[in-house]
């Protein structure tokens, strides 16, 4: 089994490699969200923290780019989204 380094990844559950990521505001979110995509090609999937408030922007960006969400809202202001490739 690979490590985590060799996984591109921050953590390793039930074999899959997963990048942990937050994104809390409107301007720079879903540029951090595209950074970490490019940063870590080579993981299995990713999990954000989010603020409701871009929802709809990450939802459209990952529609657009070929990714599957999973999430769940937290609170009215958080949610945690799972992100893979299709």
């Amino acid at each position: 089994m690979k490590g985590k380094q060799n996984r591109d990844c921050d953590i390793i559950v039930n074999n899959v490699g997963v990048e942990l990521s937050a994104l809390i505001d409107r301007g720079t979110g879903i540029r951090h969200l595209r950074e970490g995509f490019k940063k870590h090609p080579e993981a299995d999937c990713y999990m954000f923290l989010t603020r409701t408030m871009i929802k709809d922007r990450f939802m459209n960006y990952l529609e657009q780019n070929g990714y599957v969400e999973k999430r769940k809202q937290l609170n009215p202001q958080w949610m945690i989204w799972i992100v893979k490739r299709r």
